[in-house]
């Protein structure tokens, strides 16, 4: 089916969807390009098709697809350099997982620092995130579009930071957060443990104070003295890397 006006009622509901309290309402969200639809598909989230010229061979036989103009993909995409595929997506139900690894965001309110966390923990074998409630959304299309595909390999949890990791630890999971203060050791002393939540915070505040107070290590990372703190995700990326490094994780 082809639509080529912009107030047809399925393109202002398409465009909607860029508001979170729409994807909070319908259940939906927005993905942009070739790589996350087809992404999507492949995990079965994939409740709508949008193109407007090409279309991949992995995604011809996807029934619920509709052709549309340039205008309408700009809109729905809002931005600019919009792309040639845009897909609507349903949310997927999500709870704790007996998994060896998970990064944490305790209330980071930047979805891009977030999209990078994601990519991150996908290359050093973490296997899910959790996003306290008072961080960005999930499902944010500049989140989405900064995890570069990890958002649709790893599961991502939006949680009661605190009480999930209360819930961990006491499934014998040890916690780690990563913040500057007299209790914290350095990242070379952190030993080998088989199951793991790695907490960082926010840009401005750092871990809140509970979750400090829950932890079993509490991390810092040696740098020049003339910088006092790293960005989030330059922080979470260094950290993974090292457990990841140091065979905390297999190499899978």
């Amino acid at each position: 089916m082809k639509i080529t006006s912009l107030t047809n009622e399925k393109v202002k509901f398409w465009n909607s969807l860029n508001l979170p309290s729409q994807r909070v309402k319908n259940k939906k969200y927005i993905v942009d390009g070739d790589h996350l639809v087809i992404e999507a598909f492949k995990l079965n989230c994939l409740d709508t098709l949008i193109y407007n010229d090409f279309l991949p061979k992995e995604l011809e036989s996807f029934s619920n697809k509709y052709q549309v103009t340039n205008e309408i993909m700009k809109k729905i995409s809002n931005v600019s350099n919009f792309k040639n595929i845009i897909g609507v997506c349903n949310y997927t139900k999500g709870s704790l997982q007996n998994i060896d690894s998970y990064i944490a965001l305790d209330d980071v309110q930047d979805p891009g620092n977030g999209g990078t966390i994601l990519r991150s923990a996908l290359a050093f074998g973490f296997k899910g995130m959790l996003i306290s409630l008072n961080s960005f959304d999930q499902y944010n299309t500049k989140f989405i579009r900064a995890t570069m595909g990890a958002f649709f390999n790893l599961p991502v949890l939006k949680v009661d930071l605190y009480e999930s990791l209360i819930k961990l630890k006491n499934d014998g999971y040890k916690i780690i957060s990563a913040d500057l203060n007299n209790d914290s050791i350095n990242i070379e002393e952190l030993p080998f443990l088989d199951k793991f939540v790695v907490v960082v915070g926010s840009e401005g505040n750092g871990v809140s104070q509970n979750i400090i107070g829950i932890s079993d290590y509490i991390l810092k990372i040696n740098m020049n003295s003339k910088v006092e703190s790293l960005n989030v995700g330059v922080a979470a990326s260094i950290i993974m890397h090292h457990i990841f490094e140091g065979k905390l994780l297999k190499n899978e």
